[in-house]
């Protein structure tokens, strides 16, 4: 397991296979600092139907919602002064899609599945969303500092959260 700077168990995203299992050979991205927070959201759907004797509709559910997890990283090579964009590059492979090479151009092959891992918490899913923003660059234009806002969301019914004991 690798470590941030400050020496901490780092969080990782990685690719897994169809079983929510880490891909051998597959794209990891160990975080260099890890998330000052998360966010967990999850929300259903339900359909309003007229109720003539009441002044509120009566709801009946419709769909179930996937789950979404939202987190900001930070990813620093300021002492370095390597290029961070080589870092987060990685991440944006997470989110590519390829196209069947015996198909039709539109035939597209969709982006891995991941998962991101901390400590106990692990949250199998597909990247949804990426914003990219360098913060601190070199004298000559060389990015060594940026943040990155990530949106993960859920579309296979994984058991993420370990039991815990009741006492």
């Amino acid at each position: 397991m690798p470590n941030t700077r400050s020496n901490l168990v780092a969080a990782r995203i990685y690719e897994v296979d169809e079983g929510g299992n880490s891909k051998a050979g597959g794209l990891t991205v160990a975080c260099m600092f890890n998330p000052f927070e998360y966010t967990v959201t999850k929300s259903n759907s339900y359909e309003e139907k007229p109720k003539n004797d009441a002044d509120t509709p009566q709801g009946e559910f419709f769909k179930s919602g996937a789950q979404t997890l939202e987190l900001d990283l930070i990813f620093d090579s300021y002492e370095s002064g390597d290029d961070i964009s080589q870092v987060t590059n990685k991440l944006w492979k997470f989110m590519m899609t390829k196209t069947k090479p015996e198909a039709s151009q539109n035939e597209k092959i969709s982006p891995p599945q991941v998962a991101f891992e901390w400590g106990v918490f692990r949250f199998v899913s597909y990247i949804t969303s990426m914003t990219q923003k360098f913060i601190l660059f070199k004298p000559d234009g060389t990015p060594v500092r940026a943040t990155v806002k990530v949106t993960f969301t859920q579309y296979t019914d994984v058991d993420d959260y370990p039991r815990q004991n009741p006492t």
